[in-house]
């Protein structure tokens, strides 16, 4: 669920003796006067493509971090107008890096353009999982504004919360030529089998969102929350999926409650794979096999956990078996299980590509160590576990459940 998206980060360094290597983590600053330590440089730290102006045509976004919760949203059009907003919002290195900012992009309102949002986090909303106050700009007479929020049963707010009770958020839609939104507030009851609460409606009018109705409502499915109906744009890379030595542009989405979209645009096709998950995130693109081309992955389950692989093979996209049975099933990429922290390293050696899964325990120092190679189109184990006392810097290095790779590519 959502704390567990944040908690993850994806370990991208170099190899060391071990298949891990420590992972430098976003500072978060102090509570304190700034020293010069303290100053960080400004970075990039989440960029996408999606068309703002509504145009029709891509548009580049980048969100900065400058250091001390500050962070500058950009917007350049294909025109080569640029625009930029600053807003504030709290980092904390425990709960995720500065990325974890951005809250995605989506065509939500009736003017043609997707709209940019962002988390304007605080300690409280990270400590304990929910609500998030988001931010939401729109392009505007060639700058970025914050469009004001519909009603919603608690006041007019662009408040979300995807991880329990109550479970608030709004839903999208278009109808008769007009647009809409159902902001809602419901309540878990009966042990979640049900939920209860309010959903306000509003419509787009004359470039504002105008209330139409409330009403009380009782459901069976889980409450809408986040921001649906149309596509969340949550991240992008552009890297050579096909193998044609040419970077394809993979755009990953949350498309509704526990569905998601991973997008890749070639040129000369577009290709898409859906699949449902509680809650996915996706760590990003790394050659794992020896198929030119590098493979796709995403974290489908946090407390396990899972990842899904995909891969390209003759024009689709499709699920690359792992080599593990962790799951309980052969073919998955899985961890050791919940309060455990797993690793998978890719390597190639002698134009051999392996992959090293490296698991503990939470409060242990020994690891477990298993080696796979690829060859005739599968895995195959090179060398069965084995267990490693690690240092203090190593425990500290796998403390992140991800993939290790010697050239990712992150979103």
């Amino acid at each position: 669920m959502r704390h567990h998206r944040l908690a993850w980060v994806a370990a991208v360094s170099a190899m060391t003796a071990l298949p891990f290597a420590p992972v430098t983590a976003q500072a978060a600053v102090p509570a304190r006067a700034l020293t010069p330590s303290d100053v960080v440089a400004p970075t990039v730290v989440k960029h996408v493509s999606t068309d703002v102006d509504g145009d029709g045509t891509r548009d580049s976004i980048s969100l900065t971090y400058l250091g001390a919760n500050q962070f500058t949203l950009t917007a350049t059009t294909t025109k080569g107008t640029s625009a930029s907003v600053t807003f504030t919002s709290v980092v904390d290195p425990d709960h995720g890096t500065a990325g974890s900012a951005w809250y995605g992009a989506s065509a939500m309102d009736g003017r043609k353009g997707s709209e940019l949002i962002v988390k304007r986090n605080t300690p409280d909303s990270i400590l304990s999982g929910g609500p998030t106050a988001l931010s939401v700009y729109t392009w505007r007479s060639g700058k970025l504004v914050a469009e004001a929020a519909p009603a919603t049963p608690k006041g007019k707010v662009w408040v979300v919360n995807d991880d329990g009770s109550p479970a608030r958020g709004y839903r999208f839609f278009s109808s008769h030529g007009h647009r809409y939104v159902d902001a809602s507030w419901l309540k878990a009851v009966s042990n979640r089998t049900g939920w209860k609460g309010s959903v306000v409606r509003s419509v787009w009018r004359h470039g504002a969102w105008v209330k139409v109705s409330t009403r009380s409502t009782k459901t069976l499915t889980w409450g809408s929350w986040s921001i649906a109906g149309p596509r969340l744009l949550l991240g992008q890379v552009n890297v050579d999926v096909n193998g044609d030595s040419r970077p394809d542009l993979v755009s990953f989405y949350q498309n509704g409650i526990r569905h998601y979209v991973v997008k890749v645009a070639t040129g000369k096709k577009t290709v898409e794979q859906g699949f449902a998950a509680e809650d996915a995130g996706f760590v990003g693109a790394a050659a794992l096999d020896a198929v030119p081309g590098a493979e796709l992955i995403v974290k489908t389950e946090w407390e396990t956990p899972l990842w899904k692989v995909l891969t390209w093979r003759d024009g689709k996209l499709t699920s690359l078996p792992g080599p593990n049975a962790h799951a309980g099933s052969a073919g998955v990429w899985a961890g050791a299980g919940d309060e455990t922290v797993t690793n998978y390293t890719t390597s190639v050696e002698d134009g051999k590509h392996y992959v090293t899964e490296t698991w503990k325990a939470d409060e242990s120092d020994i690891a477990h160590v298993k080696k796979w190679v690829w060859q005739a189109n599968g895995w195959t184990t090179v060398s069965d576990w084995t267990q490693v006392t690690l240092t203090d810097d190593q425990v500290r290095a796998i403390h992140w459940r991800g993939f290790t790779a010697a050239d990712p590519v992150t979103p």
